[in-house]
């Protein structure tokens, strides 16, 4: 038996018992009603499989989203997080506490991967502070304020210097709103993002005036004001007290349209501030200030997301072949030992030839889920091509690589794929730094011959690289 749980501010458990089917929306006849104007009618349904259930979007006009990814139809797995409209609900285990599985705060929705460490208070950094002045002067209150806008601008523009992940992205939002709320007056705060899969409007991250996290229930914001705001691309306010500020940025043109042409711009989305004094951006100064941190922010949204595209698996969502290439060669400039797995599911291609490619994208989807969940933070993991994953363990020997390795082969078997309950095993090659070179080529390389000696040796299991492998000679490994 499993539960699905909705977040809010108590809990709503929904009990599924083998055979059980539910669907989802705003419609009163719905098992798990929302009152969520961006929820359809009949949005999704959970519907029951062998050993399990899975999600299908009933034709949704926003989508069905799994862990941050839209889908028309997948297998659940426990722990699963699905996002309908602007609710949370959670896909457990009948015996697990639904109220210590509350979604990760403030960036659980970013639309780039890897965000689930990045709600830790303990990772979370503030910003630097900027001395400006060295000695007790008396300033007039105009002064004070011109003062306080370059000391805004200088710190976040120390902070937003050289932008290149996700946590320093995350980081710099968190830091904007801190700022925008700080200035403004306004308690709460909000970044909405479009999102590219389903041109849908999102809130993926909120601050409160003292600095913190909101909860995602508290996500609540005015869609009039901020529909105004970027149809304008101009900043709005409202009697009330809420702000909204568009994120504007420049769109790249091509070779042919840059001659003589206007640059385009692309609305990438929008702060929005509320529960405030009636702030106004009044002077020409406060304007100028609200539209550059917007402006700053966009800038550093665009390049992170062309980035993200440029390294990134769109499938699995893991880093991709060129990413892998150069952080090996980073780490391999840093780490003295260095363990390289070559992970390669078996049998793959009957998958895609007896259940269908739709099947197959799914089987790699949880394979790469399932493999990042055995590793440890510093560890890295991505899509080498194919069915084949690569695996760089900074810091480890070989007993820490072959204990890795094992935990991956048990995350790939211990529990059926999809909805044909699809057992899935693995073969792994290892190859060590020292040990058996120091170069990224010469370690790939060794690796692969080690992954060839696993799948000559039956499959389903390890072998670190040998000398003998070279030659032919495949002594059995691991197995599974």
């Amino acid at each position: 038996m499993a539960q699905l749980v909705l977040h809010g501010s108590a809990p709503r458990v929904h009990r599924l018992r083998s055979g059980d089917a539910l669907t989802v929306g705003r419609s009163p006849d719905n098992a798990i009603v929302l009152d969520d104007p961006e929820v359809s009618r009949h949005h999704c349904r959970v519907e029951a499989v062998e050993q399990g259930h899975r999600v299908v979007d009933l034709g949704s006009s926003n989508g069905t989203f799994l862990n941050g990814r839209c889908v028309r139809s997948m297998v659940l797995e426990f722990r699963d997080q699905l996002v309908v409209g602007q609710q949370v609900l959670t896909y457990l285990d009948d015996g697990d506490d639904p109220f210590a599985s509350r979604p990760p705060l403030g960036v659980s929705q970013l639309p780039w991967p890897d965000a689930h460490e990045l709600g830790d208070s303990d990772t979370r950094l503030t910003m630097p502070r900027v001395r400006t002045n060295t000695t007790r002067i008396f300033l007039r209150p105009a002064e004070q304020r011109d003062l306080r806008r370059q000391e805004i601008l200088l710190r976040v523009g120390l902070l937003g210097h050289g932008v290149s992940t996700h946590f320093e992205l995350c980081r710099l939002m968190d830091a904007i709103l801190d700022e925008l709320l700080d200035f403004t007056g306004h308690r709460r705060g909000l970044l909405l993002l479009y999102d590219d899969a389903t041109s849908q409007l999102l809130p993926v991250a909120g601050r409160s005036s003292a600095r913190v996290p909101l909860p995602n229930e508290a996500w609540s914001y005015r869609r009039d004001l901020v529909e105004d705001a970027l149809a304008d691309r101009a900043p709005r306010g409202d009697d009330a007290g809420a702000l909204c500020l568009p994120l504007v940025a420049s769109a790249r043109l091509n070779f042919q349209e840059r001659r003589g042409a206007r640059p385009r711009e692309r609305c990438l989305g929008a702060f929005y501030l509320d529960q405030g004094t009636g702030f106004r951006p009044e002077e020409e100064q406060d304007a100028w200030l609200l539209e550059a941190l917007a402006s700053h922010a966009a800038s550093a949204l665009r390049n992170a997301r062309l980035h993200h595209v440029a390294t990134t698996d769109g499938l699995t969502r893991l880093h991709n072949r060129t990413f892998l290439h150069g952080l090996l060669r980073d780490e391999l400039a840093t780490e003295p030992r260095l363990a390289v797995l070559l992970v390669d599911l078996d049998h793959f291609k009957r998958v895609n030839d007896e259940h269908g490619h739709a099947t197959g994208d799914e089987v790699l989807a949880r394979a790469a889920q399932r493999i990042q969940s055995v590793l440890r933070r510093d560890d890295t993991v991505g899509r080498w091509g194919g069915e084949e994953f690569l695996v760089l363990l900074p810091g480890t020997d070989r007993a820490g690589a072959v204990e890795v390795a094992r935990k991956i082969g048990e995350a790939l078997s211990s529990r059926p794929i999809g909805g044909p309950r699809l057992q899935v095993t693995a073969s792994i090659g290892i190859a060590l730094r020292p040990d058996h070179g120091e170069d990224a080529d010469t370690l790939l390389l060794r690796a692969d011959t080690a992954l060839y000696a696993a799948k000559e040796a039956g499959r389903c299991r390890s072998v670190v690289y040998d000398p003998e492998h070279d030659a032919g000679r495949t002594p059995l490994g691991a197995g599974c």
